[in-house]
């Protein structure tokens, strides 16, 4: 029996290494295709990931943590490069995002040093090794985790072929595939593999005698929330392993049996979280910094539905394999395993609380419900226990699903990457309009805003146009902010709201000579909600200042400004300002919004012309 089981065991691990390898292999040839050719390495380092990435060149190669060195000349960055990072707090600046993708990144770092000396590439942190081996940290933590996940799942006697269909449809028909490949430098593929790797300690530690898992699983727990704090909701499924409460309460007794060794893996714990603390230190002088400046969580208003069902970023439907959960509590309950099911219905319900709550509960520019990626080890625990409950077990039809779903998800990454797909504005007109398409001439056309075209009486007369649908920051724009209210926009999803907090919207500055340039006239467009009730209290100003003198100056309340057209909900203003450009020099021109009542002021898509003779 133990020989027939060694081989079993043995076959398996052959199975797991092929598996491991082919996993590598693929992700590595989609990056290469799509991420590290053409100059794409580039942006390898990008969005939110420039944050998690940059304690390491400001720790190791710089050594300063004033992070002076992204504005004396240092680096070949764009100008605003830090933008979305890096914030200017009591006198000091902060990185925004937590620590603990950067401590991971560590060895891949000093490799890429090393391969940067050898091969006299500039050390900077920043040239192409350094993006390289960001790239090839992501693919191989994903990998390592989804053999450690295989293991996980033949533990609880999953069948080889269900096991292996699953933690390959956790990869290549989910977006875990996007956040490996093509944004590989945001945190997602590293929470996932540490969520991962912490259940398999825990597991082999209820089977030990040994506390060196213990001691893992809590370092490996403080790593989680050193990554992403609201993760540490990972501890409400950590019962789900013992499959009962009796099992549960035995391992407590196992943990605490030598109360020196728990407590000391809870210490450890607690000094792995305690390096962001010191890291804020270092940077402010504070141990606590709140570094999402006017971000929060909303707990009173869960968009539970938007996350699971939105066109815009709904989690099954952008992620349709994870739909599976579903029947795999229905499956815990059916089978009376009201212990696992417990467990499971606390977890899902905490996590999707948590991550609905958040301000902005569709996560910015993404692909899906990247949060939920983080928690894909847990998904497939408990997709698995429907395929384990019905006899004979389905794995034909788990296969035929995962071969539809990931060719699906292979395509809706690559409309995002190809800006097919909007990175943030989806609806169901927009997702159908495009839906499997993958031709050039679909790229864009989402993008495209209809209010960002000039009234026909102007439009041959514009020497200048500057417009603002308030989704980024256009250039000459300043103070740019965004106030997520969802489909109430009149575009997109953002509009500029203007309170008793916020009163003053982000201004409009252009340098220009009016003379030389046969400027003579300004026209301004935008939008206000039709029924928006202090209308009176909210002003237009403009101004034109020469050598520091204004020299033109023009507050105008938007309630006596001409409307000129009407969408449902929202009316659209229009004013025109000649003047005498004889009497004008080189000059700065201001435009902004202000409210000065306490109640909300809403603008959107706002439309600056200068009109030449």
């Amino acid at each position: 029996m133990n020989i027939e089981s060694n081989n079993i065991e043995f076959i398996d691990k052959k199975f797991q290494k092929k598996m491991g390898w082919i996993v590598f292999s693929i992700l590595l040839v989609l990056a290469v295709v799509f991420r590290w050719v053409d100059h794409g390495w580039e942006e390898i380092i990008n969005s939110d990931g420039r944050g998690y990435y940059a304690y390491l060149p400001a720790s190791i190669i710089f050594h300063d943590f004033k992070f002076n060195y992204f504005f004396d000349g240092s680096l070949n960055l764009p100008k605003d490069y830090t933008s979305n990072f890096l914030f200017y707090i009591d006198g000091n600046y902060v990185i925004k995002y937590p620590v603990g993708v950067a401590i991971m990144l560590i060895p891949f770092f000093i490799v890429a040093i090393i391969f940067s000396f050898i091969f006299q590439f500039p050390i900077d942190g920043y040239s192409f090794f350094f993006q390289i081996f960001e790239s090839l940290a992501a693919i191989t933590y994903v990998t390592l985790a989804i053999i450690l996940l295989y293991r996980l799942l033949r533990k609880y006697d999953i069948q080889q072929n269900i096991a292996a269909i699953i933690v390959i449809g956790i990869v290549f028909a989910t977006n875990l595939t996007h956040y490996t490949v093509l944004e590989p430098s945001l945190s997602h593929a590293f929470s996932f593999v540490c969520v991962v790797a912490f259940l398999w300690c825990l597991n082999l530690f209820s089977t030990s005698t040994s506390y060196s898992y213990w001691y893992f699983a809590c370092c490996l727990l403080g790593l989680i929330i050193l990554i992403r704090p609201v993760n540490g909701v990972i501890v409400l499924f950590a019962p789900f392993l013992f499959n009962t409460v009796k099992r549960f309460v035995e391992f407590l007794g196992h943990v605490f049996k030598n109360k020196i060794n728990a407590i000391f893996g809870i210490v450890l714990a607690s000094l792995v979280i305690f390096l962001q603390p010191l890291v804020w230190y270092l940077q402010t002088g504070h141990f606590y910094v709140w570094t999402y400046v006017r971000e929060g969580f909303n707990w009173d208003n869960p968009q539970f539905f938007n996350l699971l069902f939105s066109y815009r970023k709904g989690w099954f439907v952008y992620t349709p394999f994870m739909f599976l959960i579903i029947p795999g509590l229905i499956a815990m309950l059916f089978h009376k395993q009201w212990f696992k099911a417990f467990i499971s219905i606390l977890f899902w319900s905490g996590a999707l609380y948590i991550i609905s709550s958040w301000g902005c509960w569709y996560y910015g520019g993404s692909f899906g419900q990247r949060p939920l990626i983080d928690f894909y080890g847990p998904a497939a625990l408990t997709i698995a226990a429907f395929f384990t409950s019905i006899k004979p077990t389905p794995w034909k039809v788990l296969l035929v699903t995962v071969a539809i779903l990931i060719p699906l998800n292979l395509i809706q990454s690559y409309q995002v990457y190809s800006n097919i797909l909007h990175y943030d504005s989806m609806n169901k007109e927009k997702y159908w309009k495009v839906f499997l398409k993958t031709s050039n001439k679909y790229r864009w056309i989402l993008f495209n805003n209809p209010h960002n075209n000039p009234p026909l009486d102007i439009k041959n007369k514009i020497k200048q146009a500057f417009f603002n649908d308030f989704e980024g920051c256009p250039s000459d724009w300043q103070n740019c902010r965004f106030d997520d209210v969802s489909v109430l926009a009149l575009s997109g999803n953002h509009v500029i709201k203007l309170d008793s907090e916020h009163g003053f919207s982000p201004k409009l500055n252009w340098h220009f000579n009016s003379s030389k340039d046969s400027i003579n006239q300004i026209t301004i467009l935008g939008w206000y909600p039709t029924n928006q009730r202090n209308i009176d209290q909210s002003s237009l100003v403009i101004s034109i200042d020469e050598n520091g003198q204004t020299s033109f100056k023009k507050e105008m309340q938007i309630n006596k400004l001409k409307s000129i057209n009407s969408e449902n909900e929202w009316t659209e203003f229009r004013i025109d300002l000649p003047f005498d450009n004889k009497e004008l020099k080189p000059a700065d021109l201001t435009l902004y919004f202000y409210n000065n009542s306490n109640l909300e002021f809403w603008i959107d898509d706002i439309g600056v012309y200068a009109l030449r003779n």
